[in-house]
């Protein structure tokens, strides 16, 4: 057995950093921000291990499983799925019989690698990328001395090389950042979309190197991950994130011809498959020693299809809706030198609950402003929030005690709102038949929107002024109009008057321009390269209010076949001034951390007072909103110089 480092009470040294992103001389304008941050985890290091002179450090395999339902672990319900060594694993572990996780595949992963709710982050479900600031849970162990590997589907964007793994903090990674991108090479035009296979799959990895591998992606993955702990003599964190058994189903001829050849046989085929490699993984931690030094957890993304088994069972609901076998999936943790004996713990946790959780596992507090709690330290009762909104579609649940409220599914327009006792989650019939316009439905929605408006809200940039004008950095991905609802208001003043003067008003490189001219009077706003020009006059000392509402359907990413219609909408004083439908553009080169620039001297023809801020949401404000709550706010911050 290889030995390991034992924990001892002393602060880390930054040494983790070196040749880190964080030591780039080209991100000076977040270096500060993002310095505090990691000081603050450099600062406690180890700390948990600190009265345990004999605590090691555990590696950390951390395993996705994607669209593996609660009753596709055998050991939820003893039922036919064929998981043998899952059902190993937990039975000797910790098994989990309520975890939530989101409903796809995208906000699931964003919650598991921020500790935050995916909404907060910019997936609801979609999204572009993390934002640079959030320190992610490979970035939190690789301050704490682990290397940091990442094998299988990233699915946390592809557009940008801001968004990839190793900008995440993973040293090293084979796998995809699109599940279309294992179809086929890279062109010279780009990448192309495809539909997906299993069998010898195009993989990339941190060089940017595209290939094609023999084999099947299951047994690829598992033999990469091997490999990694095998070479690795220190404390190790891999996150292996399968694709099965997300369609299309297809496994291997050695585990298909032991099952019928039907949809469903398939199906268990490879699931037999994905446990199968599981199980391998497990048993060369136990033959190389590492096993009693390891936590391993296992977890799913969200509920199954239910196309062809019954993932779900006993719960009502599938993958892409928020019923409970939309949202609730296995979860196992296994690590013998601390779980010494099996447990089933019945407690609700979330998905993003796993980040602060493997901090306290590992000896060293998390940061702070986590959405996710540590499952075994003491913490209060909590509420549980899921969002998912594009345009005027919303789908959200709040489940609350004994109680759930959700407007199921942003897909299925046709499922009505329900409010559900935590007695009627696995019966369908139920759904229809409770109130949902009393007292407590009311109470419950009116927390949701308030949680969702807090959550929607870009409200954490860094602002400075320089010669008369106010720049905003940070956030990048949810400050800027890359992808789905974007909504961007600021308050407008006159300044000294100039005639046919030309003045930008507020731009960003390569993603927005406002733009004020003289002669004649009007404003053009320009957002993802589409232009709408409206007359502007303005009383001087007055105030009013700019919002433009933007639906963006970008195509600039692998699994978008081709453009789609956008539109964008603008707001004078809380009116809809304009709306306008556009074909999408090809997407913008530019960085998505540019810095958002809007003018502040009262010299400009047009300006934004210097009491202010611009209104930046990414949901879609419906125009009662904006004329109540949004255009008032906004009016309000404008005040006398």
């Amino acid at each position: 057995m290889t030995s390991r480092t034992r924990i001892h009470c002393v602060t880390c040294t930054p040494e983790p950093l070196i040749g880190s992103k964080l030591c780039s001389a080209t991100e000076d304008h977040r270096m500060h921000t993002r310095w505090l941050r990691w000081l603050h985890l450099l600062s406690c290091v180890l700390l948990v291990g600190c009265g345990d002179p004999e605590f090691v450090r555990p590696n950390v395999l951390l395993i996705l499983l994607d669209d593996f339902g609660y009753n596709d672990l055998a050991a939820n319900n003893d039922s036919d799925s064929p998981t043998p060594n899952l059902d190993r694993i937990a039975r000797a572990g910790v098994r989990f019989t309520r975890h939530y996780s989101e409903s796809t595949c995208s906000p699931s992963r964003a919650a598991l690698l921020t500790g935050q709710y995916a909404a907060r982050v910019g997936y609801h479900p979609n999204g572009t990328g993390l934002a640079d600031e959030i320190v992610t849970l490979p970035e939190f162990l690789s301050a704490q001395g682990y290397s940091s590997s990442m094998f299988g589907k990233w699915h946390l964007g592809d557009a940008y090389p801001e968004v990839r793994p190793e900008r995440h903090g993973f040293d090293q990674w084979l796998g995809f950042l699109s599940q279309n991108a294992v179809a086929r090479a890279l062109t010279k035009a780009g990448r192309k979309w495809g539909w997906p296979s299993y069998f010898d799959p195009w993989l990339e990895d941190e060089s940017g190197t595209h290939r094609q591998y023999k084999g099947h992606l299951n047994d690829i993955l598992t033999r990469r991950a091997i490999n990694r702990i095998t070479e690795t003599e220190d404390a190790w964190f891999i996150f292996l994130s399968y694709r099965a058994t997300h369609h299309p189903v297809e496994a291997s001829p050695r585990f298909a011809e032991k099952f019928e050849d039907s949809a469903a046989g398939r199906y268990q085929a490879l699931k037999a498959q994905v446990d199968a490699n599981i199980g391998r993984l497990f048993d060369h931690l136990a033959e190389s020693g590492r096993l009693d030094d390891t936590l391993i957890i296992i977890v799913s993304d969200n509920g199954g299809t239910n196309d062809v088994y019954p993932s779900n069972a006993p719960y009502y609901g599938k993958k892409t809706t928020y019923f409970e076998g939309g949202v609730r999936t296995p979860l196992i943790m296994h690590w013998p030198a601390r779980f010494k004996a099996p447990r089933v713990i019945d407690e609700a946790v979330m998905i993003a609950d796993l980040y602060p959780t493997i901090a306290g596992l590992v000896g060293a507090p998390p940061p702070e402003g986590l959405d996710g709690v540590d499952i075994f330290s003491e913490h209060p009762p909590r509420e549980f929030y899921w969002y998912a909104g594009i345009s005027s579609l919303e789908a959200f649940r709040i489940q609350s005690a004994d109680w759930s409220l959700l407007e199921p599914s942003l897909y299925m327009i046709s499922m009505s709102r329900a409010l559900i006792h935590v007695s009627h989650l696995e019966a369908p019939e139920q759904h229809n038949e409770i109130e949902t316009r009393g007292p407590l439905a009311e109470e419950l929605y009116a927390r949701f929107e308030s949680w969702r408006d807090e959550v929607t809200r870009v409200s954490s940039l860094t602002a400075r002024t320089e010669r008369g004008t106010r720049i905003y950095t940070g956030d990048d991905f949810r400050r800027t109009p890359t992808e789905n609802s974007y909504t961007f208001g600021l308050t407008l003043k006159t300044g000294a008057r100039k005639a046919a003067t030309h003045q930008r008003v507020a731009w960003q490189r390569g993603y927005l321009e406002i733009r004020y001219s003289g002669s004649p009077e009007q404003i053009t706003v320009t957002i993802d390269g589409n232009s709408t020009a409206f007359p502007f006059r303005l009383a001087d000392h007055s105030c009013t209010s700019l919002i433009v509402t933007n639906i963006l359907i970008k195509k600039n990413e692998i699994n978008k076949r081709k453009s789609s219609t956008s539109k964008m909408s603008i707001y004078l004083n809380g009116r809809k001034l304009s709306e306008s439908n556009y074909a999408t553009r090809s997407f913008s080169r530019q960085s998505p951390s540019n810095p958002l620039r809007i003018a502040t001297n009262a010299t400009n023809p047009v300006y934004m007072p210097g009491t202010s801020d611009p209104l930046i949401l990414t949901r879609t404000p419906t125009e009662q909103e904006i004329a109540e709550k949004y255009h008032p706010e906004l009016v309000a911050a404008c005040q006398p110089q």
